[in-house]
């Protein structure tokens, strides 16, 4: 038998203002064969390269109806952002809001139960928010917790944090 063997090459690339993507296919031929027959194999591998060069921007959206900061806004699993508590010149917030991507509208959804700001918040796997400790004056702060669901918009208290803590991660 007498094996006979081919390497070839292309590449092909596509690009516009923001992005481009280099494809690059490589392969290989193979023939193997005798007096009576022959078997061919081809070989195939591909690389793709992309590469974005776009320059991030902020865009300006709908206001939320009530001024925060020291907040939390964990991204809920559908595709929501929940912002929760927080401070502003009234005081410490319990108010949370809603916040659609999509159309920039943000909507006012149920209380937690206890005002707190620097707090955690940490989407669950169940699709729950576990919100953990925060304070809620300057001297007092929080070992309480209390989950959200997204479904019914409402707030319930659940077991407390072993040590009352604030501005921590999750």
């Amino acid at each position: 038998p007498t094996i006979t063997s081919i390497p070839t090459s292309s590449t092909s690339m596509l690009s516009n203002s923001t992005s481009s993507s280099t494809t690059t296919t490589s392969s290989s031929t193979s023939t193997l064969s005798n007096s009576t027959s022959s078997i061919t194999f081809t070989t195939i591998s591909p690389s793709v390269t992309s590469t974005t060069t776009a320059i991030p921007k902020w865009t300006i959206t709908g206001s939320m109806n009530v001024a925060r900061r020291t907040h939390t806004a964990p991204i809920l699993v559908n595709g929501l952002v929940l912002v929760a508590g927080g401070h502003n010149s009234g005081g410490n917030l319990s108010s949370t809001e809603l916040y659609n991507l999509s159309t920039g509208i943000w909507t006012i959804t149920g209380n937690m139960n206890a005002v707190r700001q620097r707090h955690t918040a940490s989407t669950l796997a169940n699709g729950l928010v576990l919100v953990t400790g925060g304070s809620s004056s300057l001297l007092n702060i929080l070992n309480s917790a209390e989950l959200y669901n997204p479904s019914t918009g409402t707030w319930t208290n659940t077991g407390s944090i072993s040590v009352a803590r604030r501005t921590h991660t999750t």
